[in-house]
């Protein structure tokens, strides 16, 4: 049964989802445009969520594999983690900022959103929490080295996890520690 959902900016983001999703066992399903390799942007939120998989709480459901009715709305949240450093619209951006999504509407999704932010984009973020970063773009292709999908019953990287969300609750430039707490709240038992 999936827990969450995570709409991600980029690949990125993903690589970081993917890997405190795969370290705490956590069944989260991502949303990308082309694996990641096309950007998704705040101002193109509305359009995800008219997505075939999110336009109608069925067609997420059929999507997902998850009755939604029969989870606890908190235990269950879709995520969108995203980069400030795109939106030109300051309304949409404080909204964003503030935990809201322009442009959506009443839409059926609304109460299990989550918007997760990086004031900048993902390396303002990771620079200003001093952990490893791509000071451009071809360098971003390590981030699978850095943020390393668990393929098996490995357990070293909790602790790494536990730093980084340390490291990111002193930000000012995020609240992606928001995600990884979510993460840890609803992680399997490794014993």
């Amino acid at each position: 049964m999936v827990c969450g959902v995570v709409i991600v900016h980029g690949q990125s983001e993903k690589n970081i989802v993917d890997y405190i999703s795969s370290n705490y066992r956590i069944p989260i399903k991502v949303f990308s445009h082309k694996n990641g390799k096309s950007s998704i942007q705040i101002d193109g939120l509305p359009d995800v969520f008219s997505n075939k998989k999110f336009n109608t709480q069925s067609d997420f459901e059929n999507w997902i594999g998850t009755d939604l009715n029969s989870l606890n709305s908190q235990s269950f949240k879709i995520f969108t983690l995203m980069d400030l450093d795109d939106v030109s619209n300051k309304s949409v951006k404080s909204n964003y900022k503030a935990g809201s999504i322009s442009g959506i509407g009443k839409h059926w999704a609304k109460k299990f959103i989550v918007p997760i932010y990086c004031d900048g984009n993902l390396e303002d973020v990771l620079k200003d929490i001093q952990y490893p970063y791509a000071p451009n773009n071809k360098a971003k292709k390590k981030y699978i080295e850095v943020f390393p999908v668990n393929h098996n019953d490995d357990t070293n990287d909790l602790k790494d996890i536990q730093e980084f969300k340390k490291k990111l609750l002193r930000s000012q430039l995020t609240n992606l520690d928001t995600f990884v707490q979510f993460c840890f709240d609803n992680k399997s038992d490794f014993s």
